[in-house]
C-alpha cells in the first residue's frame, strides 16, 4: 500500500505536476503557434487565389465567368457596395463583410473571418476589382474545415501524447525515487538494528554525496552515543565497588563509646541530686 505521508510518495507526486505542468505550457504553445501557421497559410493561398482570379475575371453584362476552375466561395460587388455575382457553394451563410467590401472599393486589400450561424466562421480575401466601366470588388472566400480538421487531429494527438507520457512518468519517478531513498532505507534499517547493548556498529559510507555526509554524521553520533554509555557503565561499577567496602568512618571507635556512657552517667548523677519543689 502507498503511504500519502511518504518521502517516495511526494516525490513522485512532484515529479507529475512538475511534468504536467511543462506538458501544458508546450502543448498550448504547440497549438498556438500551428494555429496561427495554419491560418497565415489560408490567408496567403486565399491572397494568391484572389490575385489569379482578379486576371482571369470576364464580366459580361450580368454574367461572370473565369478562365479557371473555382472552387471556393466568390463574391463580386459593384461600386455600389451591392453583390453583384456569387459563385461557388450557395448554402454558406455569414455575417455582413459590408466594411470589408468599402476597403476593397477604395482600393485597400483586407483580410476578414464572418462567422456562420452554427458557430464557424468564413475566411474572406477582399482586393479591389478595376474595370474600364467601374470599380468593383472580388471576395473569395473559404471555410477552413481542414485546419479545424487539423487543430482537433492535434488536440487528440497532444492529449492522448500526454496521458500516455504522464503514466511512463508516474513509474519512472516512483522506480527513480526508490533508488534514490534506497541508501536512506539501508541507513534506517542499520540504525534500528543499533542497540544500548551494541553501540559498535556504524554505518557504511558508500559515497561523498548528502547521503554520504548524512551516514558520516550518523556514525559520528552513535560514536560519542558509544563513548558516553562507556563512561556510565564505569561510573556506575566504580560506585557499586566503593559501596560493598566498609569505610573508616563507618567503623565502631571505643574511645568515642566510653565518653558518651560516662556524659551519660554524668547527666542522670546531675539530674538526682537536684531539690524537688
Amino acid at each position: 500500500m502507498i503511504a500519502p505521508k511518504s518521502i517516495k510518495f511526494r516525490l513522485t507526486v512532484w515529479y507529475l505536476v512538475a511534468i504536467s505542468v511543462l506538458l501544458v505550457i508546450f502543448g498550448m504553445g504547440a497549438y498556438v503557434l500551428l494555429r496561427k501557421n495554419l491560418y497565415r497559410n489560408l490567408d496567403e493561398s486565399l491572397r494568391t487565389r484572389a490575385n489569379e482570379l482578379q486576371g482571369s475575371i470576364k464580366i459580361e453584362g450580368d454574367r461572370v465567368s473565369f478562365d479557371r476552375r473555382v472552387d471556393e466561395l466568390v463574391l463580386i460587388y459593384n461600386s455600389n457596395g451591392d453583390l453583384f455575382s456569387r459563385l461557388g457553394p450557395n448554402s454558406i451563410e455569414f455575417a455582413d463583410i459590408g466594411a470589408t467590401v468599402k476597403q476593397a472599393l477604395f482600393g485597400n486589400s483586407s483580410l476578414v473571418s464572418a462567422k456562420t450561424p452554427d458557430g464557424t466562421y468564413v475566411r474572406f480575401c477582399a482586393i479591389p476589382l478595376n474595370r474600364e466601366s467601374e470599380r468593383m470588388a472580388l471576395v473569395v472566400g473559404r471555410l477552413p474545415n481542414e485546419i479545424l480538421s487539423m487543430l482537433a487531429i492535434f488536440r487528440m494527438t497532444i492529449l492522448n501524447s500526454s496521458v500516455l507520457l504522464l503514466v511512463l512518468a508516474g513509474v519512472g519517478s516512483w522506480f527513480l525515487a526508490g533508488r534514490t531513498l534506497k541508501p536512506v532505507e539501508r541507513m534506517a534499517e542499520i540504525a534500528r538494528g543499533i542497540g544500548e547493548s551494541d553501540l559498535s556498529r556504524r554505518i557504511d559510507v558508500e559515497s561523498d554525496d548528502e547521503l554520504g555526509r548524512l551516514a558520516t554524521t550518523l556514525n559520528g553520533m552513535i560514536a560519542r552515543l558509544e563513548e558516553a554509555f562507556m563512561k556510565q557503565r564505569q561510573f556506575v561499577a566504580d560506585a557499586s565497588t566503593s559501596c560493598g567496602r566498609p569505610s573508616r568512618s563507618s567503623r565502631p571507635n571505643p574511645h568515642l563509646s566510653w565518653r558518651s556512657s560516662e556524659a551519660r552517667r554524668t547527666t542522670r548523677g546531675r539530674s538526682s541530686s537536684c531539690p524537688r519543689k
